[in-house]
């Protein structure tokens, strides 16, 4: 063994350890607890982003604690050696922290000291960030007081130092102050003494963002919310996992590909049947997981067919964006002959009542030409700051036809009837027949997975891309989307929820508690769950009618309420539900031209890690 700092080191067969070594004499009751608990809770982490334990053991003096060994150094050294760090950068290094927390937050974990120190990173290229040292986690199902201080200072929430209240948002704090300190160098309670950094934990006055035009809203947003001393403002994690600048259900991880796989299958059966917006809205989302798996392949043969496939899908985008675009305009002209000047085209997704304010759109831009240009083409540079683009909260600007039939994209004028004759199957189907159709879109994600990641011969390997024609099956490649990954890897990152999951989730809490003299209420809760039922299962469209058939109704419910506190989460529930039906109506009628994309690039790393 070669001793390093508190650590030591002992290379195996097969792989290289860090052994953590704990005196037992220096141990006393409550350090002797915390070890205990620190053990107990490794051996049950199993996660991409959590530092893995892979054995214990002890002797008459000393606990010896296996881990994962990590060489890339931590992210306090990272960060002393770039100061600060692109808004991209942070981005993808914060997502990572958070499906950590995310994790840990489903286990009811709370890490209780989380800083850089403790942030470990892998020597690949782009790294991968692992959460490590538990010594003082705890599991908590609610907030508790205790009679310790757990944590470091710097990063230490007000409510445990001022109350020593423990609570899952505590690590949400530790993620504000190392956000900060990613963005403008120091953490905000920096002091040049302990007396003044104690003081400053005690004071209550906010805590001041810099202005940096360089940094995006989400971005100053997010830090923001995080970082407010009252446990009440704070933002809570189900908040911060659905944010606009995390939105872990797209952020990149090893099912990065195979979420856009499943995305591309369902869409190409809606194209098929003449569902044009759920297949535009699904088409959307395989594109934005596109980007995502991207981001972190590491196999050079592999990226050069993802950016091959997102440069045909953005070619093929402006014809059916146009194409539907037509439809619209003729829908538009024929109803303003017939109806005296009424349209014919979507109806509004809401009618505003005086006392809900409706979301306002968002602006009408082009992300994919942005963000997949960034992450496919551009020669990133580590100390270059560029701002964030967020596929997924901004209008897409355009949709994509099937790849496995873009020789049957219809032509710009086609009549939409002849495309809907092409479907094969009912929309509305039996529980036997979707079952079916649900086994056979297996079968084709499967088959869409091996046209596009065969392994290819030797010669072929070394093509830019090679066909899927000209290459043969390799089942040694071809289990799932992420064979460049381990297998470790792939399996230990449980899926996250959407914010769809997270809105059925808080509406089920609200029936819960709400008051049972309150007719209508568990209706109307049926009705919202229903409504995002429907957008997690992929169907925009029928959505968007739905809330439009009964947000009237919402609404007046809303108005009758009694119990004011009621009243005031219900009206947050419509306005969340408005906010996301607006977003996708703004979506639908996004215009835009899509820069073509040149087909290889020497550095395509859109994290900027070099």
């Amino acid at each position: 063994m070669v001793r390093f700092s508190r650590l030591y080191i002992r290379q195996m067969s097969r792989n290289v350890v860090a052994i953590k070594r704990i005196s037992k004499k220096a141990l006393c009751k409550r350090a002797q607890d915390n070890l205990v608990d620190e053990i107990g809770i490794l051996k049950e982490l199993q996660h991409r982003n959590i530092a893995r334990m892979t054995e214990f053991s002890w002797d008459s003096d000393y606990v010896y604690i296996f881990m994962e060994y990590l060489g890339g150094g931590d992210l306090s050294s990272f960060l002393k050696s770039k100061r600060s760090l692109p808004e991209r950068t942070i981005r993808y290094f914060l997502q990572q922290l958070a499906f950590a927390l995310h994790y840990l937050y489903e286990r009811n974990i709370v890490h209780m000291d989380i800083k850089p120190q403790n942030i470990l990173l892998t020597t690949s290229v782009p790294p991968v960030l692992k959460l490590a040292d538990f010594g003082f986690a705890k599991s908590l199902e609610k907030p508790v007081k205790m009679d310790e201080i757990r944590g470091s200072l710097l990063y230490m929430a007000p409510e445990i130092y001022k109350f020593g209240v423990y609570e899952k948002a505590c690590d949400l704090w530790s993620v504000g102050v190392i956000f900060f300190e990613c963005l403008f160098g120091k953490a905000p309670f920096a002091s040049a003494t302990v007396e003044e950094l104690k003081a400053k934990l005690l004071d209550d006055s906010p805590i001041k963002i810099p202005s940096r035009p360089v940094f995006g809203k989400d971005c100053i947003d997010l830090v923001s919310k995080l970082l407010k001393r009252k446990l009440s403002e704070r933002i809570h994690h189900e908040q911060f996992f659905v944010h606009p600048f995390i939105d872990l259900a797209h952020a990149p991880c090893p099912q990065s590909i195979d979420k856009a796989i499943n995305h591309i299958v369902i869409a190409d059966d809606l194209f098929s049947a003449g569902d044009l917006v759920d297949a535009y809205f699904n088409y959307k989302e395989g594109l934005i997981h596109l980007v995502s798996a991207l981001q972190i392949e590491l196999d050079h043969w592999r990226k050069q067919i993802i950016r091959a496939k997102l440069s045909q899908y953005i070619k093929v985008a402006e014809d059916l964006n146009r194409h539907l675009d037509d439809i619209e305009v003729v829908g538009s002209s024929h109803s303003s002959h017939r109806h005296s000047g009424k349209s014919n085209a979507a109806p509004s997704v809401l009618s505003k009542g005086a006392t809900l304010p409706a979301a306002k759109p968002p602006k009408r831009s082009n992300p994919i030409s942005t963000l997949a240009k960034e992450a496919i083409s551009s020669t990133d540079k580590p100390e270059q700051v560029q701002p964030s683009t967020d596929l997924h909260s901004t209008s897409l600007g355009a949709v994509v036809t099937p790849i496995s039939s873009i020789s049957s994209v219809p032509s710009l004028h086609d009549p939409l009837d002849a495309r809907k004759q092409e479907a094969k199957a009912p929309k509305h189907q039996s529980f036997t027949s979707s079952t079916s159709s649900s086994v056979w879109r297996q079968i084709r994600r499967a088959r869409l997975l091996m046209a596009w990641f065969s392994s290819p011969t030797g010669a072929n390997r070394n093509d830019s891309v090679p066909s899927a024609s000209s290459r043969t099956p390799d089942s040694t490649r071809m289990s799932d989307g992420s064979a460049s990954l381990s297998e470790t890897e792939f399996t230990s990152q449980p899926a996250v929820k959407t914010a769809y999951e997270y809105a059925i989730k808080r509406l089920d809490s609200l029936r819960d508690i709400s008051s049972e003299g309150e007719a209508g209420l568990s209706e109307t809760i049926e009705d919202l769950r229903r409504y995002y039922a429907l957008l997690h299962n992929n169907e925009y469209k029928a959505a968007m009618d739905y809330l439009q058939c009964n947000f009237g109704s919402w609404l007046g419910f809303l108005k009758g309420l009694k119990d004011l506190e009621l009243q005031k989460t219900l009206r947050s529930e419509l306005n969340q539900a408005l906010t996301v039906a607006e977003k996708l109506k703004a979506t639908l009628k996004a215009k835009g031209e899509i820069t073509p994309l040149p087909e290889e690039e020497a550095n395509e790393q859109s994290c900027l890690i070099s």
